[in-house]
Formats: structure tokens, sequence, C-alpha cells
């Protein structure tokens, strides 16, 4: 049987489910949508902006803000901010701006599939009401919380997660068993 792990995500526009929701909604318009379409168009200043930050050590900073809880080992810490130097920023900018138009909320209840929703039970960037929403709604699903954990839960908390996804698995293969 299919099953369908959902981790550290949201049903909709990710602006609608972060910390500061309100404020940001009020940015998204004004400020947020055009300086992505200039990130789009300025992508290789931005790239090399990102990469100083990452040698003078500021984007571990704001990594280890908006993604861990400070239980993250420094390897963990420097795996996700490499990361996040890898990705170019004009396709990051052209993600955020799809992003934006996301809304899949009438879709969760036509899922029929085992659905196991994670979050870290800090999450900023997607907080864990969202996955509260996808849990009510999902016909068959459970949720898991790793603590502590923010964003990068599933690193931080690597053993909970692979404990989790492996029971998981294994009830989805059980199913699957029974249906043969």
């Amino acid at each position: 049987m299919a099953g369908l792990i959902l981790v550290d995500t949201t049903y909709t526009n990710p602006v609608k489910t972060c910390i500061f929701s309100n404020l940001v909604r009020k940015l998204q318009k004004p400020l947020l949508e055009p300086l992505l379409y200039l990130t789009i168009v300025l992508w290789p200043i931005f790239w090399l902006m990102t990469w100083l930050s990452y040698f003078n050590g500021s984007l571990y900073i704001s990594v280890e803000l908006s993604g861990f809880t400070g239980t993250e080992t420094r390897g963990q810490l420097n795996f996700a901010a490499f990361l996040s130097a890898l990705g170019s920023p004009g396709v990051l900018a052209r993600g955020t701006l799809a992003m934006f138009k996301f809304d899949e909320a009438q879709t969760l209840a036509t899922i029929n599939v085992p659905v196991l929703v994670m979050c870290g039970a800090s999450d900023i960037a997607t907080k864990p009401v969202a996955s509260d929403r996808m849990k009510a709604e999902l016909p068959y699903s459970e949720r898991v919380t790793l603590k502590p954990g923010g964003h990068m839960a599933l690193m931080e908390q690597n053993q909970q997660f692979a404990e989790a996804v492996s029971t998981f698995s294994a009830d989805c293969s059980l199913r699957n068993s029974h249906l043969n």
C-alpha cells in the first residue's frame, strides 16, 4: 500500500502558516514580491553575498535561528548552512513566488492513502498548527512532533525522525500484505 510522508510543510501559502504571519502577509505584496523579482534578476550578486556570508559565518546565524532549536550538532549546522549556500537565489526566489500561490486545502480530504504528518515542535517556518490542520483533514493520517525541533527537525532529531518513518513504513507494508 502506498503512503505519504509530509515533513515540516503546509497545505497553503507558507506566509499564512509561518511565525508573524499577520505581519508577513501584509508585507508579501508591497515588499517581499518585489524583492523576489529583484533577486531573480540580480541572482549572481545575491549568490555571491550568500557565499560570503557562509565563509564569514553569518549565514550560520540565520540558519540556526530559522531552522534549529539549539540541540543540533556543529556538523548538522554546517551541513544546513552549506545546503543553504548551494541554492541558487534566482531559483529559490521563483519557488517562493510560486509558493505564494499555493493552496491545497481542498485536496487534503481527497488523499486516500495513509499519511504521516511530521513537524518540529518549534518550527517557525511552518508552524505546527499547519500540521494540526492537515492531520484533522486528511482521512488516514497520524501526526508526529519532533521535540525539540525546528524547521530542520529531521536533522536535529534524526533518530526520532528515522524511527517514525520506519514505523510508518512498516505499518504501510503490513496493510499491503493484508490486502494481498
